[in-house]
Protein backbone atom coordinates (compact mmCIF):
# COMPACT_ATOMS: atom_id res chain seq x y z
CA UNK A 1 0.00 0.00 0.00
CA UNK A 2 1.23 3.46 -0.85
CA UNK A 3 0.09 6.82 0.48
CA UNK A 4 -2.58 8.51 -1.61
CA UNK A 5 -1.33 10.66 -4.49
CA UNK A 6 -2.45 14.28 -4.13
CA UNK A 7 -4.33 15.92 -6.92
CA UNK A 8 -2.05 18.02 -9.26
CA UNK A 9 -2.08 21.77 -8.65
CA UNK A 10 -2.69 24.10 -11.54
CA UNK A 11 0.66 25.60 -10.81
CA UNK A 12 3.48 23.65 -12.36
CA UNK A 13 5.61 21.75 -9.99
CA UNK A 14 8.74 23.53 -8.82
CA UNK A 15 7.32 26.96 -9.40
CA UNK A 16 6.79 29.40 -6.57
CA UNK A 17 3.48 28.90 -4.86
CA UNK A 18 3.41 25.17 -5.57
CA UNK A 19 2.65 23.15 -2.39
CA UNK A 20 2.18 19.67 -3.88
CA UNK A 21 5.01 17.23 -3.17
CA UNK A 22 6.96 16.05 -6.09
CA UNK A 23 8.07 12.41 -5.95
CA UNK A 24 7.96 9.22 -7.93
CA UNK A 25 6.23 6.03 -6.73
CA UNK A 26 8.78 3.35 -5.93
CA UNK A 27 8.64 0.33 -8.17
CA UNK A 28 7.04 -2.79 -6.65
CA UNK A 29 8.68 -6.15 -7.28
CA UNK A 30 6.75 -9.36 -6.52
CA UNK A 31 8.72 -12.57 -6.63
CA UNK A 32 7.72 -16.18 -5.72
CA UNK A 33 9.34 -17.61 -2.57
CA UNK A 34 11.98 -20.26 -3.14
CA UNK A 35 11.16 -23.94 -2.60
CA UNK A 36 12.48 -25.39 0.68
CA UNK A 37 14.82 -28.32 0.30
CA UNK A 38 15.75 -30.74 3.12
CA UNK A 39 19.12 -30.09 4.62
CA UNK A 40 21.82 -32.77 4.46
CA UNK A 41 23.61 -33.23 7.76
CA UNK A 42 27.25 -33.74 7.09
CA UNK A 43 28.66 -32.88 10.49
CA UNK A 44 27.53 -32.73 14.14
CA UNK A 45 27.66 -28.95 13.96
CA UNK A 46 25.32 -28.75 10.97
CA UNK A 47 21.90 -27.26 11.77
CA UNK A 48 18.90 -29.57 12.11
CA UNK A 49 17.19 -27.85 9.24
CA UNK A 50 18.11 -25.39 6.45
CA UNK A 51 16.09 -22.21 6.62
CA UNK A 52 14.72 -20.93 3.34
CA UNK A 53 16.09 -17.69 1.99
CA UNK A 54 13.50 -15.05 1.37
CA UNK A 55 14.17 -11.81 -0.47
CA UNK A 56 14.86 -8.82 1.68
CA UNK A 57 11.73 -6.93 2.56
CA UNK A 58 11.03 -3.79 0.66
CA UNK A 59 11.85 -0.70 2.68
CA UNK A 60 8.62 0.78 1.41
CA UNK A 61 6.48 -2.04 2.80
CA UNK A 62 5.32 -1.34 6.35
CA UNK A 63 6.83 -3.72 8.92
CA UNK A 64 4.65 -5.98 11.08
CA UNK A 65 2.72 -4.01 13.60
CA UNK A 66 3.41 -0.64 11.95
CA UNK A 67 1.48 1.71 9.71
CA UNK A 68 2.44 3.85 6.72
CA UNK A 69 2.24 6.99 8.81
CA UNK A 70 4.74 5.61 11.37
CA UNK A 71 7.18 3.45 9.39
CA UNK A 72 7.37 5.22 6.06
CA UNK A 73 8.25 8.80 5.34
CA UNK A 74 7.73 10.31 1.96
CA UNK A 75 10.93 11.81 0.59
CA UNK A 76 10.87 15.53 0.13
CA UNK A 77 12.28 17.45 -2.79
CA UNK A 78 15.35 18.53 -0.81
CA UNK A 79 16.36 15.11 0.60
CA UNK A 80 15.25 12.78 -2.18
CA UNK A 81 14.13 9.18 -1.80
CA UNK A 82 15.34 7.33 1.37
CA UNK A 83 15.28 3.48 1.68
CA UNK A 84 16.53 3.22 5.29
CA UNK A 85 13.91 2.55 7.99
CA UNK A 86 13.39 5.16 10.60
CA UNK A 87 15.34 4.50 13.83
CA UNK A 88 12.15 5.10 15.77
CA UNK A 89 10.14 2.54 13.80
CA UNK A 90 9.67 -1.09 14.88
CA UNK A 91 11.86 -2.34 12.05
CA UNK A 92 14.58 0.08 12.95
CA UNK A 93 14.55 -0.84 16.59
CA UNK A 94 14.66 -4.58 15.77
CA UNK A 95 17.55 -4.06 13.36
CA UNK A 96 19.47 -2.05 15.91
CA UNK A 97 18.95 -4.71 18.58
CA UNK A 98 20.13 -7.48 16.24
CA UNK A 99 23.23 -5.55 15.21
CA UNK A 100 24.13 -4.85 18.82
CA UNK A 101 23.99 -8.62 19.54
CA UNK A 102 26.00 -9.48 16.44
CA UNK A 103 23.16 -11.32 14.76
CA UNK A 104 21.55 -11.11 11.39
CA UNK A 105 18.04 -9.84 12.01
CA UNK A 106 16.71 -11.74 9.00
CA UNK A 107 18.52 -15.02 9.66
CA UNK A 108 16.67 -18.09 10.93
CA UNK A 109 17.73 -19.39 14.39
CA UNK A 110 20.01 -22.43 14.38
CA UNK A 111 21.02 -24.83 17.21
CA UNK A 112 24.56 -24.54 18.58
CA UNK A 113 26.72 -27.68 18.69
CA UNK A 114 26.59 -27.97 22.53
CA UNK A 115 22.84 -27.68 22.59
CA UNK A 116 22.53 -30.26 19.80
CA UNK A 117 24.68 -32.66 21.81
CA UNK A 118 22.47 -32.10 24.85
CA UNK A 119 19.42 -32.83 22.73
CA UNK A 120 20.99 -36.04 21.49
CA UNK A 121 21.89 -37.07 25.02
CA UNK A 122 18.36 -36.40 26.13
CA UNK A 123 17.13 -38.56 23.28
CA UNK A 124 19.42 -41.42 24.25
CA UNK A 125 18.40 -41.00 27.89
CA UNK A 126 14.74 -41.12 26.87
CA UNK A 127 15.28 -44.35 24.93
CA UNK A 128 17.17 -45.80 27.90
CA UNK A 129 14.39 -44.85 30.29
CA UNK A 130 11.77 -46.27 27.92
CA UNK A 131 13.75 -49.54 27.63
CA UNK A 132 14.15 -49.76 31.39
CA UNK A 133 10.46 -49.03 31.86
CA UNK A 134 9.48 -51.74 29.37
CA UNK A 135 11.81 -54.22 31.09
CA UNK A 136 10.35 -53.28 34.45
CA UNK A 137 6.87 -53.72 33.03
CA UNK A 138 7.72 -57.21 31.75
CA UNK A 139 9.37 -58.13 35.04
CA UNK A 140 6.42 -56.78 36.98
CA UNK A 141 4.04 -58.81 34.82
CA UNK A 142 6.09 -61.97 35.47
CA UNK A 143 6.07 -61.30 39.22
CA UNK A 144 2.35 -60.60 39.06
CA UNK A 145 1.78 -63.94 37.28
CA UNK A 146 3.82 -65.79 39.92
CA UNK A 147 1.94 -64.06 42.70
CA UNK A 148 -1.34 -64.88 40.99
CA UNK A 149 -0.35 -68.55 40.70
CA UNK A 150 0.65 -68.58 44.38
CA UNK A 151 -2.65 -67.01 45.40
CA UNK A 152 -4.59 -69.47 43.23
CA UNK A 153 -2.73 -72.41 44.81
CA UNK A 154 -3.39 -71.00 48.28
CA UNK A 155 -7.05 -70.49 47.40
CA UNK A 156 -7.27 -74.08 46.15
CA UNK A 157 -5.73 -75.38 49.39
CA UNK A 158 -8.12 -73.30 51.45
CA UNK A 159 -11.07 -74.52 49.38
CA UNK A 160 -9.95 -78.13 49.89
CA UNK A 161 -9.72 -77.50 53.63
CA UNK A 162 -13.17 -75.92 53.63
CA UNK A 163 -14.61 -78.86 51.64
CA UNK A 164 -13.04 -81.35 54.04
CA UNK A 165 -14.39 -79.43 57.03
CA UNK A 166 -17.84 -79.28 55.46
CA UNK A 167 -17.71 -83.03 54.80
CA UNK A 168 -16.80 -83.66 58.44
CA UNK A 169 -19.58 -81.36 59.58
CA UNK A 170 -22.05 -83.13 57.28
CA UNK A 171 -20.95 -86.53 58.60
CA UNK A 172 -21.25 -85.30 62.18
CA UNK A 173 -24.69 -83.89 61.44
CA UNK A 174 -25.71 -87.19 59.86
CA UNK A 175 -24.50 -89.12 62.90
CA UNK A 176 -26.25 -86.66 65.19
CA UNK A 177 -29.45 -87.03 63.17
CA UNK A 178 -29.18 -90.83 63.35
CA UNK A 179 -28.58 -90.69 67.09
CA UNK A 180 -31.51 -88.30 67.45
CA UNK A 181 -33.68 -90.70 65.44
CA UNK A 182 -32.62 -93.62 67.61
CA UNK A 183 -33.21 -91.57 70.72
CA UNK A 184 -36.66 -90.54 69.48
CA UNK A 185 -37.45 -94.19 68.68
CA UNK A 186 -36.25 -95.24 72.11
CA UNK A 187 -38.31 -92.53 73.73
CA UNK A 188 -41.34 -93.64 71.74
CA UNK A 189 -40.77 -97.23 72.81
CA UNK A 190 -40.36 -96.20 76.41
CA UNK A 191 -43.48 -94.09 76.18
CA UNK A 192 -45.33 -97.00 74.58
CA UNK A 193 -44.10 -99.32 77.28
CA UNK A 194 -45.14 -96.86 79.91
CA UNK A 195 -48.51 -96.55 78.26
CA UNK A 196 -48.82 -100.32 77.93
CA UNK A 197 -47.71 -100.76 81.48
CA UNK A 198 -50.27 -98.26 82.61
CA UNK A 199 -52.94 -100.01 80.53
CA UNK A 200 -51.92 -103.42 81.85
CA UNK A 201 -51.95 -102.13 85.39
CA UNK A 202 -55.44 -100.78 84.88
CA UNK A 203 -56.53 -104.08 83.30
CA UNK A 204 -55.16 -106.05 86.22
CA UNK A 205 -56.83 -103.73 88.68
CA UNK A 206 -60.17 -104.08 86.89
CA UNK A 207 -59.90 -107.88 86.82
CA UNK A 208 -59.12 -108.03 90.50
CA UNK A 209 -62.26 -106.06 91.20
CA UNK A 210 -64.34 -108.70 89.38
CA UNK A 211 -62.65 -111.82 90.77
CA UNK A 212 -62.14 -113.21 94.22
CA UNK A 213 -59.42 -115.51 95.42
CA UNK A 214 -61.82 -118.46 95.14
CA UNK A 215 -62.50 -117.62 91.49
CA UNK A 216 -58.90 -117.63 90.34
CA UNK A 217 -55.49 -115.94 90.18
CA UNK A 218 -54.12 -113.01 88.12
CA UNK A 219 -50.49 -112.83 87.01
CA UNK A 220 -48.48 -110.58 84.68
CA UNK A 221 -45.19 -111.20 82.91
CA UNK A 222 -43.91 -108.44 80.70
CA UNK A 223 -46.68 -107.47 78.33
CA UNK A 224 -48.70 -110.59 79.04
CA UNK A 225 -51.51 -110.91 81.55
CA UNK A 226 -52.74 -114.31 82.66
CA UNK A 227 -56.01 -115.10 84.47
CA UNK A 228 -56.35 -118.65 85.87
CA UNK A 229 -59.95 -119.68 86.62
CA UNK A 230 -60.44 -122.59 89.03
CA UNK A 231 -61.79 -125.81 87.51
CA UNK A 232 -64.14 -126.58 90.40
CA UNK A 233 -65.93 -123.26 89.89
CA UNK A 234 -66.10 -123.47 86.10
CA UNK A 235 -67.12 -127.11 85.43
CA UNK A 236 -68.61 -130.11 87.14
CA UNK A 237 -66.11 -132.87 87.80
CA UNK A 238 -65.14 -134.73 84.61
CA UNK A 239 -67.46 -132.69 82.35
CA UNK A 240 -66.97 -129.91 79.74
CA UNK A 241 -70.28 -128.02 80.19
CA UNK A 242 -70.07 -124.72 82.11
CA UNK A 243 -71.60 -124.64 85.57
CA UNK A 244 -73.77 -121.84 86.90
CA UNK A 245 -70.80 -120.43 88.74
CA UNK A 246 -68.75 -120.64 85.54
CA UNK A 247 -71.28 -118.50 83.65
CA UNK A 248 -71.19 -115.88 86.36
CA UNK A 249 -67.41 -115.69 86.42
CA UNK A 250 -67.14 -115.50 82.61
CA UNK A 251 -69.79 -112.78 82.48
CA UNK A 252 -67.77 -110.58 84.85
CA UNK A 253 -64.44 -111.34 83.17
CA UNK A 254 -65.90 -110.97 79.66
CA UNK A 255 -67.08 -107.44 80.43
CA UNK A 256 -63.47 -106.44 81.16
CA UNK A 257 -62.04 -108.31 78.16
CA UNK A 258 -64.48 -106.63 75.82
CA UNK A 259 -62.75 -103.28 76.42
CA UNK A 260 -59.27 -104.64 75.58
CA UNK A 261 -58.46 -103.95 71.92
CA UNK A 262 -54.67 -104.26 71.70
CA UNK A 263 -54.32 -107.87 72.87
CA UNK A 264 -54.96 -111.30 71.57
CA UNK A 265 -57.04 -113.57 73.88
CA UNK A 266 -56.09 -117.24 74.08
CA UNK A 267 -58.33 -119.61 76.11
CA UNK A 268 -56.27 -122.61 77.25
CA UNK A 269 -57.72 -125.84 78.74
CA UNK A 270 -55.59 -127.66 81.35
CA UNK A 271 -56.16 -130.97 83.25
CA UNK A 272 -54.33 -133.01 85.86
CA UNK A 273 -52.40 -136.15 85.05
CA UNK A 274 -55.09 -138.62 86.10
CA UNK A 275 -56.64 -140.60 83.26
CA UNK A 276 -60.24 -139.96 82.23
CA UNK A 277 -62.60 -142.65 83.59
CA UNK A 278 -65.64 -141.81 81.54
CA UNK A 279 -66.04 -142.77 77.90
CA UNK A 280 -67.16 -139.25 76.76
CA UNK A 281 -63.53 -138.15 76.48
CA UNK A 282 -61.00 -140.79 75.59
CA UNK A 283 -58.09 -138.74 76.99
CA UNK A 284 -57.34 -135.47 78.76
CA UNK A 285 -56.70 -133.90 75.34
CA UNK A 286 -60.32 -134.17 74.40
CA UNK A 287 -61.46 -132.97 77.83
CA UNK A 288 -59.19 -129.89 77.91
CA UNK A 289 -60.07 -129.03 74.32
CA UNK A 290 -63.84 -129.28 74.88
CA UNK A 291 -63.70 -127.06 77.96
CA UNK A 292 -61.62 -124.35 76.11
CA UNK A 293 -64.02 -124.36 73.13
CA UNK A 294 -67.08 -123.96 75.36
CA UNK A 295 -65.51 -120.92 77.07
CA UNK A 296 -64.64 -119.31 73.69
CA UNK A 297 -68.16 -119.84 72.39
CA UNK A 298 -69.68 -118.21 75.44
CA UNK A 299 -67.36 -115.15 75.26
CA UNK A 300 -68.01 -114.65 71.55
CA UNK A 301 -71.71 -115.57 71.38
CA UNK A 302 -72.93 -114.27 74.72
CA UNK A 303 -70.49 -111.53 75.78
CA UNK A 304 -69.72 -110.28 72.27
CA UNK A 305 -65.92 -110.47 71.98
CA UNK A 306 -64.34 -110.09 68.56
CA UNK A 307 -63.89 -113.66 67.24
CA UNK A 308 -60.76 -112.60 65.31
CA UNK A 309 -59.01 -111.91 68.63
CA UNK A 310 -60.12 -115.04 70.51
CA UNK A 311 -58.77 -118.58 70.09
CA UNK A 312 -58.89 -121.92 71.97
CA UNK A 313 -55.97 -124.18 72.89
CA UNK A 314 -55.74 -127.61 74.60
CA UNK A 315 -52.73 -128.48 76.75
CA UNK A 316 -53.99 -131.60 78.60
CA UNK A 317 -51.81 -132.36 81.64
CA UNK A 318 -48.52 -131.21 80.08
CA UNK A 319 -48.30 -127.65 81.53
CA UNK A 320 -48.76 -128.18 85.24
CA UNK A 321 -48.39 -125.25 87.63
CA UNK A 322 -47.54 -127.28 90.72
CA UNK A 323 -47.83 -130.71 92.26
CA UNK A 324 -51.28 -129.81 93.47
CA UNK A 325 -53.69 -131.57 91.16
CA UNK A 326 -56.52 -129.12 91.86
CA UNK A 327 -54.42 -126.12 90.70
CA UNK A 328 -53.47 -127.86 87.50
CA UNK A 329 -57.14 -128.33 86.54
CA UNK A 330 -57.96 -124.84 85.24
CA UNK A 331 -59.04 -122.52 82.38
CA UNK A 332 -56.32 -120.00 81.58
CA UNK A 333 -57.22 -116.71 79.88
CA UNK A 334 -53.96 -115.38 78.37
CA UNK A 335 -53.86 -111.81 77.06
CA UNK A 336 -50.85 -111.23 74.80
CA UNK A 337 -49.96 -108.24 72.54
CA UNK A 338 -51.20 -108.47 68.98
CA UNK A 339 -48.36 -109.11 66.52
CA UNK A 340 -48.98 -107.50 63.14
CA UNK A 341 -47.62 -109.60 60.29
CA UNK A 342 -46.75 -107.92 56.98
CA UNK A 343 -48.06 -110.47 54.51
CA UNK A 344 -46.54 -108.69 51.50
CA UNK A 345 -43.10 -108.79 53.09
CA UNK A 346 -43.58 -112.44 54.03
CA UNK A 347 -44.22 -113.29 50.38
Amino acid sequence: MFPPTPEPHPTAPGTPGSFAPSFEAPPTTISAPPVMAPAVHTSPDAPLYAPPEFPAPSPYAPPYGGSPSQDWAAPGPASGPSHAPSPDSLLGRAAARSKSQGEDPYATETLPAGRLERVRRRGRLGWLLATLGFAALIGGAALANKERERLLALQSQQQDAVDAAQARVAAAESRAAEEARKFATLEAEIAAKDTATSADQKLIADLKEQLTEKDGEIESAGKEVSVSLVDDVMFPSGKAELSLGGYRVLARVGKILKGVEDKQIIIGGHTDNRPVKRSDFPTNWELSSARAVNVVRYLVEEVGLDPTRVSAAAYSQYRPRSKNLARNRRIEVLLTPIVKVDRKAAR
